[in-house]
Parts: structure tokens; sequence; C-alpha cells
């Protein structure tokens, strides 16, 4: 349930940031999560921060587009072309939204990217339930 809960909330983010919220901070406060979500999205969210370059945040699939599920391909594509219209002149059809903040200084193509590979680890990492894995095993100090 957790998995669910978290994998809709980095949806919903990347579409509000990418539609042009002003910060990440501000699209938070339009995703309800339970106090253990939001903790689990903020570890989620800082680990990726942590250990992806930010070059590869504006570009998450760089040289890897063939290894990559087409939905999530899609999904990063429109996204940045939602950014790419709201950061855009007004003179050429964009929005011209200039307003954009980020405590460790990314921009908003880049928390979109951030989010996306959120998205990817958060699909790769195993779900483990709250029992046992295999209940009708024994453990041998239980014998």
């Amino acid at each position: 349930m957790l998995r669910h809960t978290l994998t809709n909330a980095l949806e919903d983010l990347r579409h509000r940031v990418s539609a042009g919220s002003p910060s990440l901070t501000v699209a938070l406060r339009y995703v309800k999560l339970k106090d253990r979500a939001r903790v689990e999205l903020d570890k989620l969210l800082d680990a990726v921060r942590f250990e992806v370059e930010r070059e590869r945040l504006a570009f998450p699939f760089a040289g890897r587009e063939s290894r990559v599920p087409p939905r999530a391909l899609v999904n990063w594509r429109e996204a940045s072309k939602a950014v790419a219209h709201c950061e855009g002149p007004r003179s050429s059809g964009g929005l011209g939204l200039s307003a954009w903040e980020d405590v460790g200084g990314l921009t908003r193509l880049e928390t979109v990217g951030l989010l996306t590979l959120a998205l990817e680890r958060l699909e790769r990492t195993p779900e483990v339930g709250p029992g046992t894995l295999f209940p009708g095993l024994t453990s041998p100090g239980s014998r």
C-alpha cells in the first residue's frame, strides 16, 4: 500500500512541478500524505538526490533509452515538454513562468528528472510486507 501511495505522490508531484508550481515544497502542499508516507518520500528523494549526479537529473534516461520501459520514457518526455512550455517566452507560445526556487539549487527540469528517477528507483525496489516472508517455515531458534 505504501508503494502505491508513494508512486501516486511522485507522479502527482512531477505533474505539478512540470505544470508550473513555483517549488517542490509548494507542490507538496497539494499532495495529501500521511506522516509515514511523507517520511518515506523524503528519504527516497534525498537518496536519489545524493546518489545521482546533477547533470543526469536534466536527462535521466540519456544513453539508455532502449532499456527503459516505454511508458516511463513517454512520461518523461511529456513532463520535459511541459517544463519547456511553462518556462518558454510568451512571444513563442510559452507561459513565461520564471518563478522557481529549490533549496538545493535544482532547476525545474532537474527537479522533474529527480522525481522521474525516484519513480524508477521505487519500481525497482522490492516490496516487503509487514509479515514473515514464508509463513509456513519456522526459524531454527523456535524449534
